[in-house]
């Protein structure tokens, strides 16, 4: 019972705070309508996917060498992708770590091709792993058809001239994120990262209501507290989101795809993993004040490299692209676009394990650490 007040009562704070509604809510719909106005230009489709370049390095005569170079000619007359074959393999590899190029191929065996890309541009390397598992998977089932049946080979050649790998399809135009796509997204995960904002304000305000000393007489262990302040911010948060999302999708008219209830669920996670931050901070920094001014400075920090104002593809930096790395909502970001746009579910179980990893350490350390134990100490709010 003790808990259970404890949550609706952060919940009613939450949801009764004026300046803590406009800043989730109504502020990210303003940040959306500009950035996504503002920089239409520069998410126009023609504009979208750079030209892709692939190095490939054949070793020796191998038959899965000749098909794999007819399949890239037949690519190139289809797609923006170039296929170039190289001697040098060091030099391949100087170029993909340059982010000269997108992916290197390498083809040495019958049965081995190996891929390796770069992390610049994510779409243009999962583009290219795309076709080329396309290619695999063709060449596998033809190589069986020729084992049991080799009549079965030549009859398809005689049908259609050629061994045909893959079946060309243009990309539809609203399969690529238009700007207002691109920062519905973006502010909605930026205004989740704010939750850590959310779950310090609650314990500031315990320690400027006053509040805690009836919390002292309630018999409330750290640990109820604590989740109280958690399950209460994370339930006022996931409203305060939803309302971001709901506008956007209905009123902005953004594209939030087909599998909107994985997207939830991963934005969810990072809800969680937000509000535990703020409740988390507070007890490390031991007070709530200087956990504010930290997180205030590293939230825009984490924004930025997960891609929240700008791609970091833009910046063409390999560098950059790795330090985003550190950045938890670039893995909540890259898993949203990827289910939107791509179908893909690759990084969904990265993006929640990431999360709730994460939310877990900012909950377990204060309580593992703290230099008291039991009820809680106005020392530590």
């Amino acid at each position: 019972m003790i808990l259970l007040n404890i949550i609706i009562k952060e919940i009613k704070h939450i949801i009764r705070d004026k300046k803590s509604m406009f800043m989730m809510t109504i502020f990210p719909i303003i940040m959306i309508l500009i950035l996504g106005s503002a920089l239409s230009q520069s998410f126009s489709a023609s504009d979208s996917i750079s030209k892709v370049k692939v190095l490939y390095l054949i070793k020796d005569e191998l038959k899965v060498g000749e098909e794999f170079e007819k399949f890239g000619k037949e690519i190139e007359k289809n797609m923006d992708v170039i296929f170039i074959k190289i001697d040098n393999e060091d030099e391949a590899k100087e170029s993909i770590k340059n982010g000269k190029v997108d992916c290197y191929i390498k083809v040495d065996t019958e049965d081995t091709i190996e891929l390796n890309s770069n992390n610049i541009r994510d779409f243009n390397a999962t583009l290219v792993e795309s076709l080329v598992n396309t290619f695999v998977e063709k060449y596998n089932l033809l190589e069986e058809v020729y084992i049991d049946n080799p009549l079965a080979i030549e009859k398809i050649t005689e049908d259609s001239g050629e061994l045909n790998f893959v079946k060309i399809q243009s990309v539809a135009n609203n399969k690529m994120p238009r700007s207002i796509d691109y920062y519905a997204i973006s502010m909605f995960t930026m205004t989740i990262l704010y939750g850590c904002s959310t779950g310090i304000m609650s314990m500031l305000r315990e320690n400027v209501t006053k509040t805690k000393n009836r919390i002292y007489v309630s018999s409330a262990s750290r640990l109820q507290f604590m989740i109280g302040k958690v399950v209460g911010g994370t339930i006022a948060t996931s409203f305060q989101v939803i309302m971001v999302f709901l506008c956007s999708k209905y009123i902005i008219g953004s594209n939030w795809g087909d599998n909107i209830w994985v997207v939830l669920l991963v934005s969810f996670t990072m809800v969680i993993m937000s509000v535990c931050i703020g409740v988390g901070s507070s007890y490390i920094f031991r007070n709530p004040s200087t956990a504010s001014i930290i997180t205030n400075i590293l939230i825009p920090l984490m924004v930025f490299l997960g891609g929240g104002y700008i791609p970091l593809n833009a910046f063409n930096n390999n560098l950059l692209n790795s330090l985003s790395k550190i950045s938890p909502i670039r893995w909540t970001n890259k898993s949203i676009f990827q289910i939107i746009y791509e179908n893909n579910f690759s990084t969904v179980g990265k993006a929640i394990s990431i999360n709730l990893i994460t939310a877990l350490v900012f909950i377990v350390i204060p309580i593992l650490f703290s230099k008291r134990g039991g009820k809680i100490s106005g020392k530590y709010i």
